[in-house]
């Protein structure tokens, strides 16, 4: 005969341990950490993905508070770089996971439910406390019912109170923690959590054991018995936030693996949970002026780097569009420009009848800048440039195409770099953002960048005459004529 696994601990109707299905290794720790209470009967909670459609959805819906301001003081900025100010996608992802458990209570009228996290760890002491602190008399005493609105928190982040032993479990009420690796709630706390929900404004812990959980019947459970592997020890990666707990943890346990020790530095290195404000973002197309940009807004006294991020911003052509990691950014926040907000945006143009010719030659000689344009002018506007049969329709296509998705982000003022002093001496001195009193002409040098080395070896510019721009394909030519047009440039050689 095959003896039925049960619980030891019956006091739930429903055990959920949230996990993603890819998570092998933390699953088999929640089974192990479970049954070392008496849990052996519950069900793993597929959790959503932060790659996932729904939170795409969320944020395209206007259901995930937007930066500014931040999140946690609700200031436009805080001035503490070291602040998790913008919800990240991980964090949308977790709240939506556990809001699916509450809606899966209501849908299945689950009265009692124990929620943990897979990577769950329960004190070495948790054994002899359980059956005290969850049994039946002790939730009736504390008034926890089905249909009460009520939460009981099992567990904080390892620390001192993880360490007490000999203690007797003690619920205090309306003692605050985060308690997302174990806690208890009710069918009528789940129907206060959706009834309360408008669009994720906090963290999923915060909502939960906070803004909710502390207008409720709550208790938090002295000495805690759960704690987790990632926030606390690093002993897992977290799946939200990298943590430099987690290189800590591997330098002591595998001291001679240094390539693990180095990828794990290298996620919290360039893992973005902060979100910058500066004064100005110049961005144009490459070749357009991005070097004399950055100049001139130095000129005018404003910490705008090229390709760089600097204390008031950054010229950069690659900051027309949000990617992962920007192929030539010299600092942190040079890598994306999505985790940068900008009170004013200019864009800057140049004469296609100069800036094409370089663009051939940066195309040519930088495949990584070309095929960069390339999958992004094709993700915005589904048009593949290398459909174009020769160099300079390629590079003329680049050139439109890029600069029509600059429009795109409703710049403040669009200038043309050959004649552009005046117009951002306007725009600044409008917005006090110098101290100049008049534009700053022939203070540098507009072709500070023209001479740009590729590996090491300078490339001369292809010269291209009347003829050439008469034998580019008709679609190209009506769109070169028609930004000529707009931006100001001769275009009589486009016929």
């Amino acid at each position: 005969m095959v003896k039925s696994v049960t619980n030891s601990i019956d006091v739930f109707d429903k055990v959920y341990c949230i996990s993603l299905k890819e998570c092998r290794d933390r699953q088999e720790n929640a089974r192990s950490q479970l049954s070392r209470i008496g849990i052996n009967r519950f069900d793993f909670f597929w959790g959503t993905d932060k790659d996932d459609e729904l939170v795409k959805e969320y944020y395209e819906s206007d259901l995930v508070l937007k930066f500014p301001p931040c999140f946690r003081c609700l200031k436009r900025s805080c001035g503490k770089e070291t602040c998790n100010n913008f919800l990240i996608p991980a964090q949308v992802a977790t709240f939506i996971s556990f809001k699916r458990v509450w809606e899966d209570m209501i849908e299945n009228n689950v009265g009692i439910a124990m929620i943990v996290e897979d990577d769950v760890v329960f004190a070495d002491y948790a054994p002899s406390l359980v059956q005290s602190a969850l049994s039946k008399s002790t939730f009736t005493n504390l008034g926890v019912t089905r249909n009460s609105k009520s939460l009981l928190r099992l567990g904080t982040s390892k620390g001192n109170e993880c360490k007490i032993t000999g203690h007797p479990p003690q619920y205090v009420k309306g003692a605050f923690r985060v308690s997302n690796y174990c806690f208890v709630i009710t069918l009528g706390m789940a129907k206060q959590l959706m009834n309360n929900f408008r669009k994720i404004e906090t963290t999923v812990d915060n909502y939960i054991h906070y803004v909710v959980g502390m207008k409720v019947n709550n208790y938090s459970l002295f000495p805690p018995i759960a704690y987790d592997l990632s926030w606390s020890m690093g002993a897992v990666d977290s799946l939200i936030h990298p943590k430099s707990t987690r290189v800590n943890y591997l330098k002591q346990a595998q001291p001679w693996n240094s390539e693990a020790i180095g990828v794990a530095q290298k996620k919290v290195d360039r893992h973005f949970f902060h979100k910058l404000i500066r004064k100005v973002l110049s961005v144009g197309h490459p070749r357009c002026g991005s070097a004399y940009m950055s100049q001139l807004l130095k000129a005018h006294g404003l910490d705008v780097r090229h390709e760089e991020m600097g204390d008031d911003g950054i010229s950069s052509w690659m900051f027309a569009v949000e990617d992962d990691e920007n192929p030539w950014a010299k600092n942190k926040y040079a890598l994306s420009s999505r985790y940068t907000v900008f009170d004013y945006v200019i864009h800057h143009v140049r004469d296609p009848s100069s800036a094409i010719p370089s663009i051939v030659r940066e195309n040519t000689r930088s495949v990584v800048s070309y095929q960069f344009r390339r999958k992004h002018i094709e993700q915005a506007l589904a048009i593949d440039i290398d459909r174009y049969p020769t160099d300079l329709e390629k590079a003329t296509a680049s050139f439109l195409y890029w600069n029509r998705i600059i429009e795109k982000l409703n710049p403040d003022i669009s200038v043309r770099v050959e004649d552009c002093e005046e117009d951002i001496f306007r725009l600044l001195s409008a917005h006090n953002l110098t101290d100049v009193d008049k534009p700053l002409q022939d203070v540098v040098e507009k072709t500070c960048n023209a001479d740009k080395l590729y590996k090491g070896v300078r490339y001369a510019k292809p010269v291209i005459v009347e003829h050439d721009w008469a034998m580019i394909c008709d679609e190209l030519k009506e769109e070169l004529m028609k930004f000529c047009v707009e931006y100001g440039y001769d275009h009589s050689g486009v016929r």
